[in-house]
């Protein structure tokens, strides 16, 4: 079996199962903002060239703690008051996505 590297794995998942799940919600999105974050956050860990939904951060090996700041950084904005509620459910879908990543419970609504 050949050894596995660091990029085999986006946090928990494997490549394949964030590219699954990238096609799954472009396939079943109505263009609502949750579905938008979800997919900027797949855009970006497969990428590498797209910067970050939030942090703007740009990766070249993508490590966890980039990630739990990302998905920490855009719960900030899920919750915050000021901003817009279609910025808001973007910003959810971009947690959820992250935390889906990380391995966490699902984010409730």
């Amino acid at each position: 079996m050949p050894a596995r590297t660091l990029q085999d794995y986006i946090g928990v998942r494997t490549r394949k199962e964030v590219r699954c799940a990238e096609a799954l919600v472009i396939a079943c999105a109505t263009e609502s903002p949750r579905a938008g974050g979800a997919a900027a956050v797949y855009e970006w860990v497969l990428a590498g060239d797209s910067p970050a939904p939030f942090t703007g951060a740009l990766h070249e090996e993508l490590h966890d703690l980039e990630l739990a700041v990302e998905e920490r950084t855009a719960l900030r904005a899920a919750h915050e008051p000021g901003r817009a509620a279609d910025e808001r459910d973007f910003a959810r879908g971009a947690a959820g996505a992250l935390a889906w990543l990380l391995g966490f419970t699902p984010l409730s609504s």
